[in-house]
């Protein structure tokens, strides 16, 4: 209901909130489920922005699993969007840096001890 809503509205500011809400809730679901859910997102938002915003979302969430299969629906519904394609790559690149970071964090406390 709430998706329909959005799209009967199409107003910006209403489309990006419930766009970083949503991803922000990606943490009490699984990565399927998110999925899932992402589906009905793309059926009633038919604009690009939101699709990463739901993305960065997820991301900042730790969601990382979550993140990825936004991502690439988000790629399935534009294949031919350069700038899909290098949010991508560039969401791809923020993870693999925050997992590194966590995992050197990690070992400094460990060598601590």
């Amino acid at each position: 209901a709430v998706m329909k809503e959005v799209e009967r509205r199409n107003f910006a500011r209403l489309t990006a909130q419930v766009s970083e809400a949503f991803g922000e809730c990606a943490r009490f679901v699984t990565p399927a489920e998110f999925a899932a859910q992402y589906r009905v997102f793309a059926k009633h938002i038919d604009t690009r922005a939101p699709y990463f915003n739901v993305v960065y979302e997820a991301y900042r969430a730790d969601c990382y699993e979550h993140a990825r299969a936004a991502a690439a629906l988000a790629l399935q519904r534009w294949p031919d969007d350069e700038n899909m394609k290098r949010e991508a790559r560039y969401l791809e690149d923020l993870i693999k840096n925050r997992l590194k970071d966590k995992a050197d964090k990690e070992a400094r406390a460990k060598a601590k001890k």
